[in-house]
């Protein structure tokens, strides 16, 4: 049964990627209005919240809980991890923390470095770079797309952390038991890269380690709670990235 779940969520890692790389070639291939950008938000959030739908039917269907899934309290005590490991990914988390949240303080007051960073990623565009292509077309720049945006940055955070933390690590925990934790997670990880095949190779090494970094939280916490947190901050961060100046402007 469970071996038949993993086939099934090879299939969802195919679709995501699919669909994602077919939505990427849209926007980079012509000019994207508010109406773009608002279309495909909405549609990361149903798919987004239907995942984790699916998710949840099928853990209810299973001898697993919410609990096993990572749905419980932080917990820095001993947990069968090791406390130097709980410790640094604490700590790399906390930098990133602190990183994310500074840019988007310096985004929101400071427009010299905005523009600084806006014509940075536009000199990737131009460029030919894929990954700066996909990303800059997604940020939004009006208030209606921002409000759309957060949206889709906290559903994002919430189930891609369930599925491929919580879930996917109990799964594959269960097909593959002779593997590490450790290993479990970044094979997590890599499979969280692959399905942002979308973004190119420069996306997919990123979003493959940043997803390694979520699973090995997960083990140092023994919860989902923090993953969910910085995974949601990472997202939202790129929101401050255009300002006033930048509204009702096309891509």
């Amino acid at each position: 049964m469970n071996l038949l779940l993993l086939l099934a969520l090879a299939a969802y890692l195919g679709c995501l990627a699919g669909f994602g790389y077919a939505a990427a070639r849209h926007l980079c291939g012509s000019t994207v209005s508010e109406e773009d950008r608002i279309r495909r938000y909405r549609s990361s959030i149903r798919w987004n919240v239907g995942s984790l739908a699916a998710v949840l039917v099928v853990t209810a269907a299973l001898p697993v809980t919410t609990y096993d899934l990572g749905f419980r309290p932080l917990s820095l005590s001993e947990n069968g991890t090791h406390i130097v490991f709980r410790l640094a990914v604490l700590l790399i988390a906390g930098l990133l923390t602190v990183l994310f949240l500074y840019q988007m303080l310096s985004f929101s007051l400071n427009p010299a470095f905005r523009r600084e960073q806006a014509l940075a990623l536009k000199k990737r565009r131009d460029r030919g770079g894929w990954y700066a292509c996909v990303v800059d077309n997604l940020i939004p720049r009006s208030h209606r797309e921002k409000r759309w945006f957060t949206l889709a940055a906290l559903t994002a955070g919430i189930s891609e952390e369930v599925v491929f933390r919580g879930f996917a690590l109990w799964l594959l925990g269960t097909v593959f038991p002779g593997i590490s934790a450790y290993g479990l997670a970044a094979a997590a990880g890599i499979l969280f890269g692959l399905a942002h095949f979308y973004q190119g190779v420069d996306g997919m090494v990123k979003t493959a380690l940043l997803g390694m970094l979520f699973g090995f939280l997960f083990l140092g916490t023994d919860s989902l709670l923090f993953c969910i947190i910085l995974h949601t901050l990472f997202d939202f961060s790129s929101a401050f990235l255009y300002g006033p100046e930048h509204q009702n402007l096309e891509g």
